[in-house]
C-alpha cells in the first residue's frame, strides 16, 4: 500500500509504461522496419539486427558504469531516452538503408542503454517489501506499455500501410518518459540511509 500512495513510485510507473511502450514496439516490430525501409532479404536483415543490439550493450555497459562513477541517475537514463526519441523520429525518413540502420541503432541505445540504471532508482528511497512492492507496481504498468506498444504500432501500420506515425508516437512517449524523469528529485541519485 506505501507503494499505491508515494507519488514517486506513481511517476517511476508512468515513465516505465510509457518507456515501454517505445521498447517493446521497437523490439517487436525492428526486423519488419528495417526489411521496409532498406528493401534487404530476410537474411541480411537477421545479420543487421545484431548492429543495433551490440551497439545497445555497448551503451548500457557503459551507462552504468558512467553513472556509478559519477553518482548520478537521472540525467544517463533522460539522455538515452533522448537518444531513442531522435531515433524513433528519423528512421521513417531515412535515404538510405545504410542511415535507416544508423537511426535504428540510436533507437536501440535510446530503449535499452538505460534500463540497468533505471531499476537503481526505486531502491534508492524504498527497501524490504515497500521495494517490492513498488517494483512490482512499476513493472506491472510497463508489461501494460509492452501489449499498448507492438500492438499501436502494428494497428497504425495496418492503417495507414506506414510505420511512420507509429515511430512518431513511440518516439513521443520515450521524450516523455526522459522529461519526466528529470522531474525525479535529486535525492533519488543516492541510496537514503
Amino acid at each position: 500500500w506505501q507503494a499505491l500512495k508515494d507519488p514517486k513510485v506513481l511517476r517511476l510507473a508512468l515513465i516505465y509504461f510509457l518507456w515501454v511502450i517505445g521498447f517493446w514496439g521497437f523490439s517487436f516490430w525492428m526486423p519488419q522496419v528495417l526489411k521496409s525501409l532498406s528493401g534487404w532479404p530476410p537474411s541480411v536483415v537477421a545479420w543487421s539486427i545484431a548492429i543495433p543490439m551490440s551497439a545497445a550493450l555497448l551503451v548500457q555497459v557503459y551507462c552504468g558504469y558512467s553513472s556509478e562513477k559519477r553518482n548520478e541517475k537521472r540525467w544517463h537514463v533522460a539522455t538515452t531516452l533522448f537518444i531513442g526519441t531522435i531515433g524513433f523520429l528519423a528512421t521513417p525518413h531515412s535515404p538510405s538503408p545504410e542511415i535507416s540502420l544508423f537511426f535504428i541503432c540510436l533507437t536501440a541505445v535510446g530503449v535499452y542503454g538505460g534500463m540497468g540504471v533505471w531499476w537503481t532508482m526505486p531502491t534508492t528511497f524504498l527497501s524490504g517489501a515497500a521495494a517490492a512492492g513498488a517494483m512490482g507496481l512499476i513493472n506491472s504498468s510497463g508489461n501494460m506499455g509492452g501489449w499498448v506498444g507492438p500492438y499501436m504500432l502494428g494497428f497504425i501500420n495496418g492503417h495507414t500501410g506506414s510505420f511512420t506515425y507509429g515511430y512518431y508516437v513511440m518516439g513521443a512517449c520515450m521524450f516523455l518518459a526522459a522529461l519526466l524523469i528529470l522531474t525525479l528529485p535529486k535525492s533519488m541519485e543516492h541510496k537514503e540511509d
